[in-house]
């Protein structure tokens, strides 16, 4: 019968690097040829969520938040307000977007502006800016249907404009909130 063993391989710190698994002679032979500091296990360890001290595989406390990275000098969580702001950023960007592809309103009517409407309105506005008399029937977002003529067709472009400006505005003055922020309570409290 083949003796099994399995060795943890780490730096001074304790953070593991990795893990050797397999007979005895094979195992001895790899951490000898590798050199760096080990430990034997009776099992597997969860090298994500361990670390080693005093010759031990110690699991490591609960995650505060996605934003911590473990420190292994101190073997605990440190707060990553960089990546904190990033993934702030991510958030604000994608409400942002939302935002800008929703609705906007002229002369109380609704229109939907997603990529799609957004497009068809630049090409309406450009047969707008050439043929003066140009009288278009366009569905609204509640699925009612209006005839614009070319004037306001245009009308209706600058508002669109104006929205997504106003989205791009918004996002720009939440980005600088965001890189004013100093804990992960007040980029909590920073939403679109």
């Amino acid at each position: 019968m083949i003796e099994s063993k399995i060795a943890v391989i780490h730096d001074s710190a304790g953070k593991i690097l990795r893990v050797c698994n397999g007979s005895k002679e094979g195992v001895e032979l790899t951490v000898q040829q590798d050199g760096r500091d080990h430990v034997y296990v009776d099992s597997y360890p969860d090298m994500e969520n361990s670390y080693i001290a005093d010759g031990k595989v110690v699991a490591m406390p609960t995650k505060p938040n996605e934003n911590c990275n473990f420190n292994y000098d101190t073997k605990a969580w440190d707060y990553d307000l960089t990546g904190a702001k990033r993934e702030a950023w991510t958030r604000v960007k994608l409400s942002r977007e939302a935002d800008e592809c929703s609705t906007f309103t002229w002369d109380s009517n609704t229109f939907q502006c997603d990529e799609h409407s957004q497009r068809k309105l630049m090409l309406t506005m450009q047969r707008a800016l050439i043929d003066s008399s140009l009288s278009v029937a366009w569905t609204l977002a509640d699925n009612t249907v209006k005839t614009f003529s070319s004037a306001d067709y245009l009308n209706i472009g600058t508002a669109m404009s104006t929205h997504i400006d106003a989205c791009h505005v918004k996002a720009k003055d939440l980005r600088t909130k965001i890189n004013a922020a100093t804990t992960q309570d007040e980029l909590d409290g920073i939403t679109y």
